[in-house]
């Protein structure tokens, strides 16, 4: 199974700034996004809760097409926002307990912390999600190394090249 976490980044300070009502409508064009792009490539919105979200794929490579086409969605569809929205975004693979509508385990939590290690626009994919889905049609910008809370040791990530045609 692969997971996928996203989030925007500095939700407070822009619910702060837009005021609630205007929040919740930029929210709702959000999930649009995330819903949309996510039956598009083939896998499922787990759950939403606040301003973020879990999805679920059968495919490292679909999961990956997603993330990298819901950065280019919300870029495109806040390009005229007065204030910048930009998503942090995290993909991992393994196995993950199922039960009725969740995933839960090592690999869900995995997921959940390459994603709080991504910079905002960017698509950041652990190194066995890397090594599924590197050639023709995904490029990588740059790994780097990080510590990721709760994992022992430092873990290889590497930022997806959002600017290919894949």
């Amino acid at each position: 199974m692969t997971i996928v976490f996203t989030d925007i980044v500095d939700s407070t300070l822009l619910t702060v700034r837009l005021g609630d009502h205007a929040w919740l409508d930029l929210l709702r064009r959000h999930n649009a996004v995330i819903e949309e792009s996510t039956t598009a490539h083939g896998g499922r919105v787990v759950e939403t809760q606040g301003d973020g979200s879990m999805l679920a794929f059968s495919s490292a490579r679909q999961a990956v097409a997603c993330a990298r086409s819901i950065q280019r969605k919300i870029a495109t569809a806040f390009a005229d926002a007065a204030v910048p929205v930009r998503l942090r975004i995290g993909v991992h693979t393994g196995d993950a307990l199922h039960e009725a509508d969740h995933f839960y385990g090592t690999t869900v939590h995995h997921a959940a912390r390459v994603a709080s290690s991504a910079l905002g626009g960017e698509v950041l994919v652990s190194n066995l999600v890397h090594d599924l889905v590197a050639g023709e049609d995904v490029d990588f910008l740059e790994s780097r190394e990080v510590e990721l809370k709760g994992f022992e040791g430092s873990h290889r990530l590497f930022a997806v090249d959002l600017s290919g045609d894949g």
